[in-house]
């Protein structure tokens, strides 16, 4: 789900995204408890639905200890779909989050070189418009990740 920083969505900033994107706007940037619910419902049960092997199964799904993630709502959802919220114990992402440091570093650092790029070109006056980073980033980052995985990927089989 891409959450942007704004007081509203505005369909042209929801163009050229991934494939089946959910897309919100919350006033500070990040998850509450609206978009974590609708991301749940519209996001993780849907993709869960899509997999006929998981029918009737315990699904675990491990997050932090966020409140918005204990909504009454998804909580509702989660016994309704057989879904178990596990939390990570508190003061230990440096423990427990290693996708942070193992592989999301590196997606974060082909990004970080995409947008110096788009920096190094424009004029320090040009407005970053959120639709530009969407379609235009989006495709440029998914073929560099894609180009680093294989990367990744060939370095393992060797």
């Amino acid at each position: 789900m891409v959450v942007y920083q704004a007081a509203n969505i505005y369909k042209n900033w929801c163009r050229g995204g991934p494939p089946n994107a959910l897309y919100d706007a919350t006033q500070c940037g990040w998850f509450d408890s609206r978009t974590f619910a609708r991301w749940f419902e519209n996001g993780f049960l849907e993709f869960v639905k899509k997999r006929p092997h998981l029918n009737g199964k315990v699904k675990v799904l491990i997050g932090d200890n966020l409140a918005c993630h204990f909504s009454p709502d998804v909580i509702k959802l989660e016994k309704e779909n057989n879904v178990y919220f596990s939390s990570l114990p508190p003061n230990s992402t440096h423990l427990t989050q290693l996708l942070d440091v193992a592989w999301f570093c590196l997606f974060k650092a082909v990004w970080r070189r995409i947008l110096d790029e788009w920096l190094s070109r424009v004029k320090e006056s040009e407005a970053f418009q959120k639709n530009i980073c969407l379609c235009c980033f989006i495709d440029c980052g998914l073929n560099r990740w894609s180009m680093l995985n294989g990367h990744i990927s060939n370095q393992h089989s060797e």
